[in-house]
């Protein structure tokens, strides 16, 4: 939610599972964007979102590009994806709505949204977006190469966030990090 506003997943009658926001009046309750337009569903079963200022941040596929972050400020011209991190119809992020487990597999810190996503090289790595396609990068290559490191259950104490990742090496740890690839490391 973001003041009185509350973001949802809906399904309707005439569409799919979209994303829809109310202020918690019949008047109030509308489709923000049909997404994955037509039948598909642009949400996951199990959407999750994410506030930071006035924007919501969440994960849709739009048919064409599988699951890829988003934003929103709650108007249809204002709902976009954030970067087709792994470019064509392939996903780069599903674990942030796995389970509804919303701080699971992302989180905010530091005004940004941190995530695991696969960029179709890299693997399952360390993310983070200022909401930009161009401040939407990855963090560091934990595990080199096209292995995945597996980023998740995030926990942010005081101006560090911390993490599960795998490096391969010493296999999954506890890791750290203020944002930058320097100090992202393995606690």
């Amino acid at each position: 939610a973001i003041g009185d506003t509350l973001y949802l997943g809906h399904v309707s009658n005439s569409e799919e599972k979209e994303l829809w926001k109310s202020d918690g009046t019949t008047s109030g309750t509308m489709l923000v964007k049909d997404i994955n337009s037509g039948t598909g569903n642009g949400l996951s079963t199990t959407p999750a979102y994410y506030a930071i200022g006035n924007t919501v941040y969440f994960i849709a596929d739009d048919g064409t590009n599988g699951f890829e972050l988003w934003k929103t400020d709650g108007t249809a011209s204002g709902t976009m994806m954030v970067k087709d991190i792994n470019s064509g119809s392939a996903s780069s992020i599903v674990n942030c709505m796995s389970g509804g487990q919303k701080n699971s597999h992302c989180v905010v810190f530091n005004n940004n949204l941190y995530f695991q996503a696969d960029d179709g090289t890299n693997g399952n790595e360390l993310w983070n977006s200022d909401g930009t396609a161009s401040g939407t990068v990855m963090v560091k290559d934990i595990h080199s190469g096209s292995g995945n490191a597996y980023p998740g259950e995030f926990r942010v104490l005081g101006n560090t966030l911390y993490s599960r990742a795998n490096d391969v090496i010493n296999g999954p740890e506890l890791w750290k990090t203020d944002g930058t690839a320097s100090c992202t490391v393995m606690v």
